[in-house]
């Protein structure tokens, strides 16, 4: 039996921000993101005169500076609404844990960063046994993280977050003993043998079922063009 996936990728929003005046909305930011600047030509040149005598200039380019306001109004506009939301829930999260006398501890974001490691590297990762080769989904985590241009910083309050409200669903969970018995069924029943071949799109599947309708063998593909670092070198076996 095999299968061939094409995966969706890791979604995280937002981009660190500093230098907010007052509290406001996420719909004021959102909005502020696509408001022109109100400066005339004029103003902006004699703001950037100013910005020679000031010591908030954030770099100078050839004895030009360039003011940390102008970063930090532009960061605003393209990535505040994003990162005020994430910044709200984890806020949020953490309240709701503290209300019901509930910690996290390291080791719980541990837990959620290894979680969300396996899952990156291996779609099937819920499914799979729990063997985990961390170093090679460290470095699909970096390219993820790049492509989308996200700081680790920012990944790493969504993890945080994730702690929180699995603390408060744990603490809340009851499971009915007929889901109980179902789960032992899932991980100690019968099993079939499963391999896959990950791919990054539908073009590239559709060239890859020319090759195994030509008759080219299907572990010597997945192990050559699998993008899934936890089953290619097993030629696709989960």
């Amino acid at each position: 039996m095999w299968a061939m996936l094409v995966p969706i990728g890791l979604c995280v929003c937002g981009c660190p921000s500093t230098g907010a005046t007052g509290p406001r909305s996420v719909q004021n930011i959102a909005q502020a993101r696509s408001a022109p600047p109100t400066r005339s030509p004029r103003n902006r040149a004699d703001a950037t005169r100013n910005d020679k005598t000031s010591p908030s200039a954030i770099a100078t380019v050839n004895g030009v500076p360039i003011a940390r306001s102008r970063i930090v109004a532009l960061l605003l506009r393209a990535h505040g609404a994003g990162l005020l939301e994430q910044m709200v829930g984890l806020e949020l999260a953490g309240q709701l844990a503290a209300e019901r006398g509930l910690s996290v501890r390291e080791s719980d974001i541990e837990f959620e960063y290894d979680l969300a490691l396996r899952r990156l590297s291996d779609p099937l990762a819920v499914v799979t046994p729990a063997d985990f080769d961390r170093e090679p989904a460290e470095r699909v985590l970096d390219s993820v993280l790049a492509e989308r241009n996200i700081s680790r910083e920012e990944f790493l309050m969504t993890i945080r977050r994730n702690a929180y409200l699995r603390k408060v669903a744990v603490g809340e969970l009851f499971v009915p003993e007929a889901d109980l018995r179902d789960e032992y069924d899932r991980v100690y029943g019968e099993r079939a043998e499963v391999r896959h071949i990950q791919l990054g799109s539908e073009r590239d599947a559709r060239d890859m079922m020319q090759k195994l309708d030509a008759g080219d063998d299907f572990e010597a593909l997945a192990s050559r063009y699998s993008a899934n670092v936890a089953s290619s070198h097993r030629g696709g076996l989960l």
